[in-house]
């Protein structure tokens, strides 16, 4: 805004060219609270390296969703721990408290100030001049306009006592609708009114209306000394309506001398050209952004699966677990937990979020971002954006995934969403099958066993090249947030006490919630894409840069004795800080036990999984590999 009224101030406003200036200073205006929301990517391409990521593991992979209720009433749940209390900066709430008041005012203020034109013109008598009211008021004031409304002194003007000068000069504020421009400006003062710059375009608009209207009058009345002397004599204090154009506002040398100044056609094209570069400038430096477009090479990358507990992608009516699963059951995919980028880099991360508008919040590092992805800084899409999932590849069902698929003994089987007996899916080939994936709800009874019910879903090739092949090509949704608390904070509490909660025909949450689940047991068709779409909204813990890193980490302070040959599972809690908590190691003897937990404790902050626009508490595990000598 400053940079464009400079331009006005210094070229334009002492030629006489005041239609072009007007519509200049209103586009300034528009042209500087729009460009924040111009974005002009510039794409620099750099050659990237080879990048070779560990193969981990050979079983097939099956997309899943596990689901566990919460325990029945016969069961004691876990005891919750209270988090502290996380420290509250106010500063923003004043801030916006204050914000709010003022504008509240200049809101009141600006509707009193209209109102008391339309009071003034409904007690006085009106009059029909030249397609504009003449509204003639009972107070001695000098001829101002409101709309198509000229109010002058009744006295004056029955007397006859009002120059025709005046009359047209008032009558160009009325043609010309000069009061839509002071009501726009009026406008942006109200929301931006701690920006100095807008009382500058407010003075420089209506100095240019006088301009205007001087210029239409003398092209009617010829004699500019007699018009001078005219303004002269009316020159007394300012009218107290703000919102009017009054013949007396600015008279100054500067209008005087505007009345004899000439412009030839020749510099005002010149001059109005020469606005081009101006703000083709202004876009350049303001707008426009060098992205480092990665040149992808040659590149060999394996998929890095492990078993975890995809808290952010559950349905928001159940408490989530592992599934339980034989040594060598399929790994759980746990789609945008902890896929990584596996096709092309930051080209693959550039396709899943083209378009997608960022939102981070991270109160630990203080970062605090809201931008569309492509203007998001590298190093932020390197840190926080990481579960990508892996698109989509049309193949025959692994043997060991369909072996999996109907070994479960209480099992419902559903082939392209719909509901099947299990000797109806025998009668398919393997071969028929294109992907496939599993959802298990358990209940806990009085003796503390948990019966789980699975819902086995297949997908022929036809129906998956045409409704799941590009379900991961682009993230689901137009805003990706994530949240980092500053503190831990306890997002369990409340969802155990609305299962644990009874309603008035005394069933706890947790029954309710499994009578839903098998009225879609009964129920012929089961919309399994949908309920899949729906949770990579959210996301699972990620670990900047992505899970081989964390495993580079642990491998670079912890060294696996080599007594031990087999991988080894470290179970911990994803905080809503990004810290770890409850690290559970499995299958070493106590000394070692210990020193990978203290190396797992002490890790960089995670990036918490992300639910609904809110950061949650998750548990998840990594399997450690034996190092190779």
């Amino acid at each position: 805004m400053a940079a464009l009224l400079a331009v006005y101030h210094l070229f334009l406003e002492r030629e006489k060219m005041h239609r072009f200036n007007r519509f200049y200073l209103l586009l300034s205006l528009v042209f500087a609270l729009a460009l924040p929301f111009v974005s002009i990517p510039i794409y620099v391409e750099a050659e990237a390296a080879p990048k070779v990521v560990t193969h981990v593991t050979e079983t097939p992979v099956i997309e899943t969703m596990h689901l566990l209720a919460a325990p029945t009433p016969t069961v004691r749940a876990a005891p919750v721990t209270a988090a502290p209390k996380p420290e509250i900066n106010y500063w923003p709430y004043i801030i916006l408290v204050l914000y709010g008041i003022v504008t509240l005012a200049l809101t009141i203020r600006f509707a009193i100030n209209i109102t008391r034109f339309y009071r003034i013109r409904k007690k006085s008598e009106t009059s029909i001049y030249n397609n504009a009211t003449l509204v003639l008021v009972k107070e001695n004031v000098l001829p101002h306009t409101f709309l198509n409304n000229i109010y002058l002194s009744k006295a004056d003007y029955e007397s006859h006592r009002i120059e025709p000068e005046l009359f047209t000069h008032e009558l160009t504020h009325v043609k010309q609708r000069h009061t839509l421009d002071i009501l726009f400006i009026e406008v942006l003062k109200i929301l931006f009114w701690f920006n100095p710059i807008l009382y500058l375009y407010k003075r420089a608009i209506q100095l240019n209306h006088e301009f205007l209207a001087d210029e239409t009058t003398l092209q009617h009345h010829f004699n500019v000394s007699a018009y001078q002397h005219l303004l002269l004599g009316k020159a007394t204090p300012a009218t107290a309506y703000a919102l009017a154009s009054s013949i007396n506002f600015s008279i100054t040398k500067k209008r005087f001398i505007m009345m004899t100044k000439t412009t030839n056609k020749a510099k005002s094209i010149v001059l109005k050209t020469a606005l081009l570069p101006t703000a083709a400038l202004l876009l350049y430096f303001l707008s426009t952004e060098t992205i480092t477009h990665t040149k992808t090479t040659n590149s060999t990358h394996k998929k890095v699966v492990s078993r975890s507990t995809p808290m952010a992608h559950l349905m928001p009516d159940v408490i989530t677990t592992d599934a339980p699963e034989e040594e060598d059951a399929p790994i759980a995919e746990t789609s945008q937990q902890n896929a990584i980028d596996t096709t092309t880099g930051e080209a693959r991360r550039a396709e899943y979020f083209k378009g997608v508008k960022i939102v981070i919040e991270d109160a630990t590092r203080n970062v605090f971002i809201k931008m569309p992805f492509e203007k998001l800084p590298l190093e932020h899409k390197q840190y926080y954006l990481n579960g990508i999932p892996e698109k989509k590849v049309g193949k025959p069902l692994s043997e060991s995934s369909y072996e999996f698929t109907f070994k479960q003994k209480n099992a419902v089987y559903y082939i392209d969403e719909q509901k099947v007996t299990r000797e109806e899916a025998l009668k398919y080939k393997r071969e028929d099958f294109y992907s496939s994936g599993y959802r298990a709800q358990g209940t806990s009874g009085p003796d503390g066993e948990t019966t789980q019910q699975f819902q086995m879903f297949l997908f022929t090739k036809p129906y998956f090249e045409k409704k799941l092949k590009h379900i991961n090509d682009h993230y689901p949704d137009k805003v990706y947030t994530v949240i980092v608390t500053a503190k831990p904070e306890d997002t369990n509490k409340e969802f155990i006490e609305a299962m644990n909660k009874r309603d008035a025909s005394g069933k706890t949450g947790s029954e309710l919630e499994e009578e839903k689940f098998q009225a879609k047991l009964k129920a012929d068709k089961y919309n399994y894409i949908d309920e899949i779409a729906e949770r990579d909204k959210g996301a699972g813990p990620q670990f900047p840069g992505d899970l081989q890193a964390f495993k580079a980490y642990v491998n670079r302070n912890f060294h696996l004795p080599e007594k031990y040959t087999e991988k080894v599972m470290v179970s911990f809690t994803v905080n809503t800080d990004g810290s770890l908590s409850g690290i559970i190691v499995t299958g070493l003897d106590d000394e070692t036990k210990q020193k990978l937990e203290q190396v797992v404790k002490v890790s960089p902050r995670w990036v918490p999984a992300q639910k609904k626009g809110k950061a949650i508490k998750c548990d998840t595990s990594v399997y450690i590999e034996p190092q190779k000598k």
